[in-house]
Order: structure tokens, then sequence, then C-alpha cells
């Protein structure tokens, strides 16, 4: 599974258009006209911009290099080449800028629109008509353009939700954080669509910002997960609060048994700890309430705090999401404070 919080690409800014000499064909004879080479254009330079619709790195992870265009030449009868286009590259909000080189912070874009230089491109090279004087009148020099500015830079995105869900395959949860969030998480009837972890927003009552993070299905066997390579345990870790949802639709001992275990590696060997809710879903599909309630209820009450909900029918949602609000508006400030100085481990091998 690609990464998707940080990433090291190559940034090519633009070079300059050369300038260029020429004579116009007032006279047959060759320099005997009068100079008109234009100017250069200017090379294009690299931004990279902070956009709140953008929750990952990916798209840049596969590219890893990125050229601006070059400014176009000069031409005849003064005329001047076209400056070259800037690229801009979208990032994420809390995306750090580090020079790979150098290991120095450029700079953080911490809030929404913001916009910084990474990579300046080349001066334009001057045609012979900007030397004319009355000294020189029939110049024959002019200037190539400046090569355009080449730097490696390290992104780091740096995540901190406030709420992580988590889930075993086909559990819900895509389901869940579209309906809750303005995330626009991938649906179907197969295992294993969120490929990676996805950002959304959930707006709270007092107009707080709450964000929940879906991340990819675990196996059974958490042990032997290619899941966990991705190293998302960093970003429960920061988070104020888990959902765990599970599958209502297949519940039997062995399935809540299996989950269970997954909880307990998560608090024991992983997190300790963290504040987990449990969610079950698709009470829409379950046949046998009393069979269900009776095996939740052996397995969780005194346990867990639980939530019994439907996407399909938004049964108990407005609950679930009341009880997300208060928990978070009360927690907030604590994690703000614990890692507001605490930041993710670079290697810069």
């Amino acid at each position: 599974m690609k990464n998707f919080y940080e990433t090291i690409i190559t940034v090519y800014a633009g070079n300059g258009g050369n300038g260029n000499c020429s004579f116009s064909k007032s006279s047959k004879k060759l320099f005997s006209g009068k100079p008109d080479g234009g100017n250069g254009g200017n090379g294009g330079n690299i931004f990279i911009f902070s956009n709140k619709s953008i929750n990952n790195l990916l798209k840049i992870n596969n590219k890893k290099i990125f050229k601006a265009e070059n400014g176009r030449n000069g031409l005849n009868n003064k005329c001047n080449g076209r400056n070259g286009k800037n690229l801009i590259i979208n990032v994420p909000i809390n995306t750090k800028i580090y020079n790979l080189d150098t290991s120095e912070l450029i700079d953080n874009l911490d809030i929404d629109n913001k916009i910084i230089l990474v990579a300046k491109g080349g001066n334009k090279g001057l045609g012979n008509f900007i030397f004319k004087s009355s000294i020189n009148r029939s110049p024959k020099n002019f200037t190539n353009g400046k090569k355009g500015e080449i730097r490696k830079l390290k992104l780091i995105f740096n995540l901190r939700p406030n709420v992580c869900i988590l889930g075993m395959v086909n559990s819900g949860k895509s389901s869940l954080i579209n309906l809750i969030s303005n995330s626009n998480s991938k649906i179907d009837n197969y295992p294993f669509t969120t490929k990676y972890p996805i950002l959304g927003t959930l707006f709270s009552e007092n107009y707080k910002k709450i964000s929940i993070l879906d991340t990819p299905a675990i196996f059974n066997n958490i042990y032997k997960n290619k899941y966990l390579n991705l190293n998302i345990f960093k970003y429960f870790e920061k988070c104020n609060l888990i959902l765990y949802i599970i599958d209502s639709s297949i519940i039997n001992q062995k399935f809540i048994y299996d989950n269970i275990n997954i909880i307990n590696y998560i608090i024991n060997d992983k997190l300790i700890c963290k504040n987990i809710w449990i969610v079950f879903n698709k009470l829409d599909l379950v046949n046998n309430i009393f069979n269900f309630n009776k095996i939740i209820k052996f397995n969780f009450n005194n346990k867990y705090k639980y939530y019994i909900i439907s996407c399909l029918n938004k049964f108990n949602i407005n609950n679930l999401l009341l009880d997300i609000n208060n928990f978070i508006d009360k927690n907030m400030y604590l994690n703000i404070h614990k890692y507001e100085n605490k930041d993710l481990n670079i290697n810069w091998n």
C-alpha cells in the first residue's frame, strides 16, 4: 500500500528563454538593418498550495517529478517570447515542506489556501534590440536565459484526526463516515473498497470542525495484516476517539470473539488506555433481534461503550453524533496540548 502521509519529490522550475539576435530586412546586407531581436520569456515558477479538498499525498507520491514550463525564446520584430506557465502543486492542510538536502523546514501549510514558492523560474535572456544605443546602433550581442531552480523536497502530511474509524471488511465504515461527514469514501458490495485512509470533516452543533479518519479494513488475523504496514497506529495515538465498527448482520459468538481479540490487541499492544467505542452497524439486516441483544450484552456490557445503528435508515445516528460532539468538545484541548510540540519523526535516508 502506498504512502499517503509523506513523500519525496523533485521540482524543476522552468528555464528562461534565450534572447534573439536579428535585424530588420531593410537592406540586403547582413547586420545592416535595425536590430529587432526580442527578449526571451521567464521560466515558470513552482508553487505549493494548501487545499482543504485534498486529504492525502497519494497523487503526489505517484508522480514524484514536477516540471514547470520553460520560457519561449525571443523572436524577430522585437517580439518577446512567452513566459513559461507556473505549476501549482495541491497538498492537504497541515503539510510540512522540507528541503531534502539541508533538512530545513521551508514552511508549514497550516491553513487553507496558503501558497508558497518552492522553485523560482530562470530569468529571461535579452535580445539584441535591448542593447541598442547611440554608440552601438547595430549590436550583435544577446544573452541566454538562466536555468530554473531544481530542488528536492520532503512533504509530510501531519494528520491529527479527532476520530478514527476502524473495523473489519464490509462492516460499513465508509457508509458511516459518508453519512456523518463531508467525506467521499468509495462504497461497493465487495471488500477492501477503502484502499487508503480518507479524512472527512464533521461540523458539530457548536460550529467546531471534527476531523474523522476512515481507514482500510483489517483482517481477522491482525498480526499478518498488511494494513499495519501503513504505520497507521501513529494516528490512532494522536486521535481522541476510536470508533470500532462491527457488522451486526453476521453476529455470532466466533465473530464477536475475533473482534474482541482485535480490540484487545489495539488497546494492550498498541494504544493503551485509548477511548474506543463499539458501533454495531447494519441493524436493518438483523433477523433475530432477541439473540442479537443477548450476545451483545453478554460480551460488551460494562466493558465497552457501544451503539447500535443503521446507516441505511439512519437509526440512532443522531445520538451517536451528539455523543461524539460532546466527547470531542471536552477532550479536544487535551489532544492539542499533548501533541502541539510533537511532530512525526523524519528519516532523511
